[in-house]
């Protein structure tokens, strides 16, 4: 999501998310939004799907009204040109008022996410602010919770715009990133190994070209006919 709520895209928790003007029976949805410290947050965009945005009040809460039945996400952004949002799936339940709090503080947004061979998995390039400096990371969700499992992070100085996630093996147990720093000729491409329970182990990170521009990379197989019971993949890289 946009932080103005210009454009968005949803990975949908529920068989209801996403369906707009579903009839009732209906529930309420409202809440606070604050900061980390407790103080509410006014005018900020809030967003529930199946629902229009709206924006919190000078107390810092909301509420949405006549909300269909289901699970589905809700959505707070920090605004003031910042992409910072905090997200949580709820369940709204027919004749009932759902409150809660949200706290956009940390995540500032998730880019180039890659399914696991497999689909258990979601692999992202996110971007998180701990004690108002943002960091990059790369983070494994599993794909049914929506629970971390593992992650991965950058010095301060490599910002979102220096870090390039792209895509995991085709055996799903490593994970392929590039990062430049200064300029983007001095460029590294690495593959860091992921876990069986999806951690990261970023001690054995492999740099696998150094010292050039990567526009580009993704996985092939080495040959298509193998010879033996395990198959060999190389990174192709474009330049």
């Amino acid at each position: 999501m946009a932080a103005d709520g210009s454009w968005w895209e949803q990975i949908t928790p529920g068989p209801n998310s996403g369906r707009w003007n579903q009839p009732c029976p209906c529930g309420v949805v409202q809440g606070l939004v604050r900061d980390a410290a407790g103080n509410p947050l006014a005018g900020r965009p809030v967003f529930l799907e199946g629902k229009d945005m709206v924006y919190t009040g000078a107390d810092g809460r909301f509420r949405y009204e006549d909300v269909p039945t289901g699970t589905r996400w809700l959505v707070a952004y920090r605004g003031g040109g910042q992409d910072v949002f905090d997200a949580q799936p709820i369940s709204v339940a027919a004749g009932a008022t759902l409150d809660t709090i949200l706290t956009p503080d940390n995540w500032c947004g998730a880019q180039e996410v890659f399914w696991s061979p497999d689909e258990s998995r979601l692999a992202a390039k996110a971007c998180y602010v701990l004690n108002y400096q943002w960091y990059t990371y790369l983070v494994i969700f599993d794909a049914a919770t929506g629970a971390i499992l593992g992650n991965a992070s950058f010095p301060a100085n490599y910002t979102m715009f220096n870090v390039g996630l792209h895509g995991w093996s085709p055996d799903g147990r490593w994970l392929l990133f590039s990062m430049w720093i200064t300029d983007t000729s001095n460029g590294v491409l690495a593959k860091v190994p992921v876990a069986a329970d999806g951690s990261l182990n970023v001690a054995g990170t492999v740099n696998l070209l150094t010292n050039t521009h990567i526009s580009g990379a993704t996985w092939g197989r080495l040959n298509s006919q193998t010879t033996t019971s395990r198959k060999t993949y190389i990174p192709l890289i474009m330049k």
